[in-house]
Order: structure tokens, then C-alpha cells, then sequence
């Protein structure tokens, strides 16, 4: 085979780079780097709040989530599953690097030989051991394109990973506050039908020591309501078992197994406000992003490997044997070194090949929209937390003024009913508002955390490294 020219082989190595597209990001990603700051401002971040953050749910259920999450990365099945997937992305592209290093093998043959003229021998043993070596030159890349889309895609497979225990250790931290609603909710229900059953009682003592002030309907209807708020106990209990149930499978643990003391909540006013940083921040911090840009690579990578596939394959091959058989036939033993080289170029397949590269575009282009999508997701993500989180602030603050409100009406209604100046359905009226203003700071207290939680997950990040690490210069 003549050597190729320098200058022919330089073109070659040109024509083989420009068949992977050259990596721009998208217009809307490069839109959303360039944003300088979220609509919904707060301060820049510091050092210390940026350690915090990777064990943030440490503020939201204190030592007790703390040991559920460490539990949720140990157990969770999900995770499992996803750390074997990882395994199995790393193994393609080991598979994939494997392709462009030579591969060697050895063969042995056996057999006999007997000459057809019956005055010759008769049949005598042959033996024969052969090397052989193959190398793709892989003049056009495809094989190194390949290599480096199976790596990009064996990173994604540990971003994917790191995406999902993110999203796991959210919905863990949100099953808990929801579970620390509902107990508080069920509180609220006893001690309302506790406060129903006392004026129950109230009204049928007064009714039987002869008050003009109460007749045997207040009697039932105070007996009617006791009755009714003892009846959303129940529902409620069963509810914070379902949710703890949910906790388990969470943790991958027998339904029923773990209990809850929630003695690490936070006071709701105690919260800071957490630094959002700006929009460029999230992209290299979010998993999911990153995970949305190397797939994106990868399909870049794939466009070039299916280009190349329509260029000549060239391999080198060599084969030494050795070779041995009766002396009358070829002498002692041989060996036999062949060198060659071979090539392979398609003609015709039907267009297989150009539909392969068109295939590998449109794939490109679909992980371009994915991509951007993923960015776009990731600004608004923080934007409604951002914007969720200041809403529960001021709620708050509302509902403590409405509950200490309806905690006074309810004292000022109970000391005059017992005074027989107001009538019992005033009593009733102003204990429901009570109940009402007590569920809906819970419900307002449940909403801050949701947000807050959204917020550490929408901002992304390494939550999982050592934040001795973090502040090692």
C-alpha cells in the first residue's frame, strides 16, 4: 500500500476535526449566563453561608433529619439502582476506549494430512499456533468520538445520580415537615374537641340546674359539635401514619418502622434570608443542568462519529504461525510472518449511513432544546422559591395576628358564656375561628419550609461534600 503524502494526510486530520460540530452553548443558556441577578434580589452570598448549604437540611429538622437523610443515601433503592447505572455507564465507555487500542489473539489448529496416491504415507498429524494483531488507524476519529461521547455519557449517568439524591433528599425533608403539620394539625383537632366536649358539659349542667340562659337545643348543639371535632381525629392520625409510611419506603425500611419526635425544627421567624447568588451560579451547580449539557456534548460527539462512519476504514493486520508437519511434506518447522493493510469503503447501503448522520443531528438538536429548557427550569425554580419564600415570611406574620386575635375573642366568648351574658352559638363561632386561626399559622409554618426547601434545591450545588473541603484554601 503507498504512503499517503504529508500533505494528504494533513488533510485528512482536518477533514476528520471539522466533522464533529464545535460546542457553543445554546442561545438561551448563554442568555440566562449573562442575567446579572434574580427579580427576586437577596444578598450576595458568603463564605459561610456557602458551607452551610451543603447540609442544609440540618436547619430544617436539626440532628433528627439529619440521621434520615444518612439513612435516605445508605438505603434508598432509587439510589441504588442509579449507582449501578453509573457502573454500567463507566463499563461502555471503557468498552468504547477499548475500541481504539490494538487487539491481539492467538489461535491453534490441529488436523491430519494423507496424500490421495495410496504409495505415499498414510495419514500423519498436522499442528499449527497462530498470533495475530489489528489496529482501526481511525484516521477520521470515529472511534475517539465515540470514546469521548461514552465518557461524557458516563458523566451524566453520576450527574444523573447526583440530581436524584438531591430531588430524593428534598422530598425525605418535605415528608417530614408534612408529617410535623399533620401532628400539630392532629393537636389542634383534640384539643378543639376537648374544648367542645368541656362546653358540651357546661351547657347540659346549666340546663339541668334550670338557666334561662340554656335550652335543651344548645345542649344538643354543643353535643353535636363536640362529637364532630372528635371525629377529624381519626382521619388526621391516619393521614401522619400514611406519611411516615412514605418515609420508610423512602429510607427503604418495613412501612411503620421509624418514629418521629420533631425536636429539630427551627422557629419560623428565626429563619434567615439564604443568598441566592446570581442565575450563571445555577448552571454549573444544578446537577440536572450540568447533566443537560454533557448529553448535549455527547449528541454533538455522535454527529461526528456517524460522519466519520462514511469515510474508509483503515486497519493494520499481522498474523505469525507457526506451522508443523512431516518432513516430506514441508520440512521442519516454519514460521510465517504476513503484514498487511486493509481498507473498507462503502458504495452503496441504501443511504443507511447519511440517514445515521441525519439521525445524530436531529438527536443533537433535541439535546440543544433539553438543555435550554433545563436552564430556563433552573432560573424559574429559584424565582418561585424566591418568591414563594418571601411570601410565607409575611404570612407568618399575619397569621400570628390573627391567631392572637381569635385567641382573645375566644377567652373574652367563654368567660361571658360562662356568665350567661352571650349565648352559646357566640362560644361556638369564635372556638371554630380559633381553630381556624391555629390550623392556618401551621399550614402558613408548613409552606415556609416547602419553600425553603425548594429554594436549597433549586440553587443546587455539592450538598454532599465535606465542608472541611469547602474551606480548604
Amino acid at each position: 500500500m503507498a504512503a499517503l503524502s504529508p500533505a494528504v494526510l494533513a488533510a485528512l486530520l482536518l477533514a476528520a476535526c471539522a466533522l464533529t460540530p464545535p460546542y457553543e452553548p445554546p442561545e438561551t443558556v448563554a442568555a440566562v449566563a449573562a442575567a446579572e441577578d434574580f427579580h427576586n434580589e437577596r444578598p450576595a452570598a458568603a463564605d459561610e453561608s456557602r458551607v452551610s448549604q451543603l447540609y442544609w437540611w440540618r436547619s430544617i429538622g436539626g440532628s433528627e433529619l439529619e440521621r434520615l437523610v444518612e439513612a435516605l443515601v445508605d438505603s434508598n433503592l432509587d439510589l441504588s439502582a442509579a449507582e449501578a447505572r453509573i457502573d454500567q455507564a463507566r463499563a461502555l465507555s471503557r468498552q468504547a476506549r477499548a475500541g481504539r487500542l490494538p487487539s491481539v489473539g492467538v489461535s491453534a489448529e490441529t488436523g491430519g494430512l494423507k496424500l490421495l496416491d495410496p504409495e505415499e504415507l498414510p495419514w500423519s498429524d498436522t499442528y499449527s499456533a497462530s498470533l495475530s494483531a489489528s489496529w482501526n488507524t481511525d484516521i477520521f476519529g470515529g472511534l475517539r468520538k465515540a470514546e469521548r461521547a461514552a465518557r461524557l455519557r458516563a458523566d451524566a449517568a453520576q450527574l444523573s445520580e447526583n440530581a436524584l439524591r438531591q430531588a430524593l433528599t428534598a422530598e425525605l425533608a418535605r415528608a417530614y415537615v408534612a408529617a410535623y403539620a399533620l401532628e400539630h394539625d392532629i393537636e389542634i383537632a383534640r384539643a378543639l374537641a376537648r374544648s367542645f366536649e368541656n362546653t358540651a358539659s357546661l351547657s347540659d349542667q346549666r340546663y339541668r340546674a334550670g338557666s334561662q340562659a340554656v335550652n335543651a337545643l344548645d345542649v344538643q348543639i354543643a353535643r353535636q359539635n363536640a362529637a364532630s371535632a372528635s371525629a377529624a381525629v381519626p382521619t388526621l392520625e391516619a393521614q401522619y401514619l400514611i406519611q411516615v409510611q412514605a418515609i420508610d419506603v423512602l429510607l427503604a425500611r418495613a412501612p411503620g418502622t421509624t418514629a418521629l419526635s420533631f425536636t429539630g425544627l427551627p422557629e419560623m421567624r428565626g429563619l434567615d434570608p439564604l443568598p441566592a447568588g446570581a442565575p450563571v451560579e445555577i448552571l454549573s451547580a444544578r446537577p440536572d443542568v450540568a447533566l443537560a449539557e454533557a448529553e448535549y456534548r455527547a449528541g454533538l460527539n455522535d454527529i461526528g462519529v456517524a460522519r466519520a462512519d462514511l469515510y474508509p476504514d483503515i486497519s493494520l493486520n499481522g498474523v505469525l504461525t507457526q506451522a508443523s508437519s512431516p518432513a516430506n511434506v514441508l520440512g521442519a518447522e516454519t514460521l510465517i510472518l504476513n503484514l498487511f493493510a486493509e481498507a473498507f469503503a462503502p458504495i452503496y447501503e441504501g443511504g443507511r449511513r447519511r440517514a445515521e448522520v441525519r439521525r445524530a443531528e436531529a438527536a443533537a438538536r433535541i439535546l440543544s432544546a433539553e438543555f435550554e429548557s433545563a436552564a430556563l427550569n433552573a432560573v424559574r425554580d429559584v424565582e418561585a422559591a424566591l418568591a414563594l419564600e418571601d411570601a410565607g415570611v409575611r404570612t407568618i406574620a399575619l397569621r400570628d395576628v390573627s391567631l392572637n386575635a381569635a385567641q382573645l375573642s375566644d377567652r373574652i366568648a367563654s368567660e361571658r358564656y360562662a356568665a350567661g351574658q352571650v349565648g352559646l352559638l357566640t362560644v361556638l363561632e369564635t372556638r371554630r375561628a380559633l381553630d381556624a386561626a391555629r390550623q392556618d399559622l401551621v399550614a402558613a409554618e408548613e409552606a415556609r419550609l416547602n419553600a425553603r426547601i425548594d429554594l436549597h434545591l433549586a440553587l443546587g450545588g455539592a450538598w454532599f461534600n465535606d465542608p472541611a473541603e469547602e474551606q480548604a484554601p
